[in-house]
């Protein structure tokens, strides 16, 4: 009797211990990254910086579907970071970089202002956004971690685009034409006023020699 119940219990004590690992577990996602250096990582990178996190924005997408924090699985991201140093390719201050969500798009997980280490796939200069993902090897840096790039310089300042300024007639309203339509409707006018101005000189002119032909 004292055999059969030990394995009674035996039996109970593998059943539980085979299911608690599966309690409260939730599906992980799949992003598998290859181990690489530092320098493997800058070699294989279109820019490499350093700079902490102003902003992140997720963009929406058609059909989204949320994942553990409520983001988008596959949305485009667009993280805002203000540079420090620069270590490869062409990178302004501050500098838009674009990447997936968290989950199955590798996406940067970033918590936090930072530091980070970030490496895109292109520099910024490529006439595109530079793009990041997990495998690339952006990560929050520890403290007092030093990277071994040398001493790297300092981003570019990013320019904005210039926009006209309107000239205020002290009325409230702004001189110029609004388009080019308005402006070539203005240049009509002028020009008509031009051919009745010449047109009055003329008849003026006639009339002064009939009146001398008469006297």
């Amino acid at each position: 009797m004292r055999v059969a119940g030990f394995g009674r219990l035996g039996v109970c004590l593998a059943i539980a211990i085979v299911a608690v690992p599966t309690i409260g577990v939730s599906p992980a996602h799949a992003c598998s990254c290859t181990l690489r250096t530092d320098e493997q990582l800058r070699q294989d990178a279109g820019a490499v910086f350093t700079g902490t996190l102003v902003n992140r924005q997720v963009q929406p997408t058609p059909t989204p579907s949320p994942d553990a924090d409520g983001v988008a699985v596959g949305s485009p991201v667009i993280s805002m970071f203000s540079v420090t140093r620069v270590y490869k390719g062409k990178i302004t201050n501050p500098q838009r970089v674009l990447s997936g969500s968290e989950g199955d798009s590798c996406g940067l997980g970033l918590r936090g202002e930072g530091p980070y280490v970030v490496f895109t796939s292109r520099s910024g200069d490529a006439g595109a956004l530079p793009g990041s993902s997990l495998c690339d090897g952006t990560r929050k840096l520890q403290a007092d971690e030093s990277l071994p790039f040398g001493r790297g310089r300092a981003p570019s300042k990013a320019v904005a685009a210039a926009s006209p300024t309107p000239v205020d007639d002290g009325t409230g309203d702004t001189l110029g034409p609004t388009s080019d339509e308005d402006e070539g409707s203005g240049n009509g006018t002028a020009v008509g006023l031009g051919v009745v101005a010449v047109a009055l000189i003329a008849g003026g002119v006639v009339l002064r020699r009939r009146g001398r032909r008469e006297s």
